[in-house]
C-alpha cells in the first residue's frame, strides 16, 4: 500500500531556455497539501546555453524544493536516469520540458498510486486550443492524439506507456539502471522498450484519463513538420 507523502518530479530539458520558465512556474504552484515533500530536479542534458540561470531565478516555497543538473549531451531517456537516480521521492514523476501542469496533478499521481499499487501511471496531455480556432489545429485535433479523452473510467490499463507525465514507485526499480534504457537513440524507442520491459514483468500501465496537462507546443504546419 503506498502511504509515501515525499514526490520527486525530474525535468529532463535540452536547449529550451526561457521557455522552461513556464512549466517550472506551473509546478512550483502545486497544490502540495498532504505532501511532506516535492522535489522537482532539473536535468539539463547538455544543452549549448545552461539552464541553470532559468531554474535559479525561480523561488521554490517549502515544502517545494528546486534543483539543476548538468550532465553531458545523451538523449532524454539518459537524462530522466539520471534526475531518477539524484531523486528522494517513494514516487518520481518524469515531465517532459514543454509540458505545464495543473495545481492538482502531483496529487493526482500520488492518488492514483495509492489506489493502484505496482502500477506505473501517466496522464493525458492535450494541446492548448490556440486562439482563433485555426483549421488546422481541428484536423489535428481530430486524429485521435488525445487518448483517454471523454472516457467515463478513471483509469484504464494500456499496452503503451507515455512519457509526457509518467510516475512510478522507486522501489519497482533497481536504481543504478534506471527506469528507462540509456542507449537507445531513436525517438520514443525507449518508450516501447519500457512498455515491453513493464508487460513482461507484468507491471500494470495505467493511463490517468482525468489527470490532464497541457502540451505546451503550438500546432501549426511548420511545428508539427519539425
Amino acid at each position: 500500500m503506498i502511504t509515501a507523502m515525499n514526490v520527486s518530479v525530474v525535468i529532463p530539458t535540452y536547449n529550451r531556455g526561457e521557455r522552461l520558465g513556464p512549466t517550472l512556474d506551473a509546478l512550483l504552484a502545486s497544490d502540495t497539501s498532504r505532501l511532506d515533500a516535492v522535489e522537482i530536479i532539473v536535468v539539463d542534458d547538455g544543452s549549448p546555453e545552461p539552464v541553470a540561470p532559468v531554474v535559479e531565478s525561480r523561488v521554490a516555497c517549502p515544502p517545494i524544493s528546486l534543483r539543476c543538473i548538468r550532465r553531458p549531451n545523451a538523449g532524454p531517456a539518459a537524462a530522466r536516469n539520471t534526475g531518477f537516480r539524484a531523486s528522494r521521492g517513494e514516487i518520481v514523476m518524469f515531465l517532459d520540458d514543454d509540458i505545464l501542469c495543473p495545481p492538482d496533478l502531483i496529487r493526482g499521481h500520488v492518488q492514483g498510486h495509492r489506489l493502484w499499487p505496482g502500477s506505473v501511471i501517466y496522464g493525458r496531455c492535450r494541446h492548448a486550443e490556440p486562439e482563433p480556432m485555426t483549421p488546422f489545429f481541428r484536423f489535428f485535433d481530430s486524429l485521435g492524439h488525445d487518448h483517454g479523452r471523454g472516457l467515463r473510467e478513471e483509469f484504464i490499463q494500456v499496452p503503451i506507456v507515455a512519457s509526457g507525465q509518467i510516475s512510478v514507485e522507486r522501489v519497482t526499480f533497481e536504481a543504478q539502471q534506471g527506469v528507462y534504457r540509456d542507449d537507445l537513440a531513436t525517438p520514443a524507442a525507449e518508450e516501447f522498450e519500457l512498455s515491453l520491459r513493464l508487460r513482461d514483468s507484468g507491471i500494470p500501465i495505467l493511463l490517468a484519463t482525468r489527470i490532464v496537462a497541457i502540451h505546451d507546443h503550438a500546432v501549426d504546419i511548420e511545428n508539427m513538420c519539425i
